[in-house]
Parts: structure tokens; sequence; C-alpha cells
């Protein structure tokens, strides 16, 4: 009967198989795209975004979830893990920005210290990408220590702390 074929189609549709891997299938590479872009502004590393890998053991079969393998400039699949705290903080720039971009409406980037321990030159890509995430959205607001990047915003506010107490000067 026709309300039976349509329940099947649904209950296909609804399947891991159906508009759920479409929708990885689609949005997996765009992401890994936009990640790539915006770390390739930061650094030499690459991403690679899966959504399966294969179990400890062959018999287990395969394990779907998201794993983030980055890729250093001379092509080595590598762990987060290994990488320092400004690489890791670059690599969390890009996919935060990444991400983040998917959501057209939002019209702020609220970036807080995330760039404390970055080396000069790394300092100044990524106040290079501030100026262009600038020039792409109507308020961002950062929070820093570092005058390179307090230098390009013309709107300031400074805070300082006297006694344990925090006042805007």
């Amino acid at each position: 009967s026709t309300g039976n074929e349509a329940l099947e189609l649904l209950k296909e549709a609804l399947s891991p198989r159906g508009v759920k891997a479409v929708a990885v299938d689609w949005l997996i590479p765009q992401i890994e795209e936009r990640i790539n872009i915006i770390l390739a502004q930061l650094s030499d590393f690459r991403i690679r975004l899966d959504t399966q890998k294969v179990k400890a053991s062959e018999e287990d079969g395969i394990k779907e979830g998201l794993w983030i393998t980055v890729i250093n400039g001379q092509g080595e699949e590598m762990s987060y893990e290994n990488f320092s705290g400004g690489e890791k903080i670059k690599i969390t720039i890009a996919i935060s920005e990444a991400l983040a971009s998917l959501l057209n409406q939002i019209g702020f980037r609220l970036i807080d210290e995330a760039i404390t321990s970055l080396d000069a030159e790394s300092t100044e890509s990524f106040v290079a990408v501030l100026l262009k995430l600038q020039e792409k959205f109507p308020q961002l607001l950062c929070i820093s220590h570092l005058q390179e990047v307090k230098d390009i915003f013309e709107k300031q506010i400074m805070i300082t702390k006297v006694n344990g107490i925090s006042k805007i000067i």
C-alpha cells in the first residue's frame, strides 16, 4: 500500500544512509576547506577531517565520529597534542572561525586571549587575519595583552587591575 511505501521511504531517509549521510558528505568537505583556507594564512599546517576510522581490532569494524588529523609542512600526519601551544592556537582559531563562518547571520566575532604565546612572525600573520575579520564583520571584539593586536583597533576599552579590582580606564 502507499502508506507502507511512504513509511519505508521515511525510514530510509532518516537512516544512517539517508539525509544524515548526505548532509555529512556535503558539510565535512566544506568545513575542511574553510579551515584550511584560514590555517594557510597562519601556518604551513593543514587538517583533514575524517568521519570514520578503523576500530582497534579489524574484527570490530569501523567507528563513526569526527577526527581531526593535522598535517605539518612536511606532509607528516601528527596528533594535535604534538604541537606547541602557539601552533595549537593557530589550529583552534582556524577551526573556530571556519565553524563560525557557517553561521553568516552572526555579525560579530569575539576573540578572548587567543594569541598569548605566538612568536613575532605568527603574531604578524594573526594580525593579518584579524584585519580581514575586521573588514568582514561589523563588530570584532578582541581581548589581548599584545600591543601588536591592540594597535589594529581604533576603538579600545582599556582595563586595569587596582588592588585586585578591575577598572575601565
